[in-house]
């Protein structure tokens, strides 16, 4: 969390980077923000890293990262927090995919992590 150096991706025993609230909310407006969110999607893609966007608030955010392949995005755009007997339901009526996902394959097994 906080300041993180591009070295922190090479000395640390890392699977995933979390893209701060701060950059996602900058995307619509700020070009060179949409270009170094690109580069870093595009550089923990090579190392073999996870992406996660966060706080991510409306559909427009949401495209910007669908276009630059971000694999993970949370935030309040997408649905409040909500109990887990709510969840299936919720999933089914608002499924984000292309073509339905059946509940028992809706969780992604864990990834190895990467060295």
């Amino acid at each position: 969390t906080g300041y993180a150096g591009l070295a922190h991706l090479a000395q640390f025993d890392i699977d995933a980077i979390k893209l701060d609230g701060t950059m996602i909310s900058r995307l619509e407006q700020d070009r060179r923000n949409r270009a170094v969110v690109r580069a870093i999607i595009r550089l923990a893609d090579i190392l073999g890293l996870d992406v996660i966007a966060e706080g991510v608030e409306n559909r427009s955010q949401l495209e910007i990262l669908r276009r630059a392949d971000c694999p993970l995005v949370q935030g309040y755009g997408l649905a409040r927090p909500m109990p887990p007997e709510t969840l299936a339901s919720w999933l089914k009526q608002n499924s984000p995919f292309s073509i339905p996902i059946p509940y028992q394959d809706a969780v992604p097994e864990k990834r190895s992590k990467h060295r």
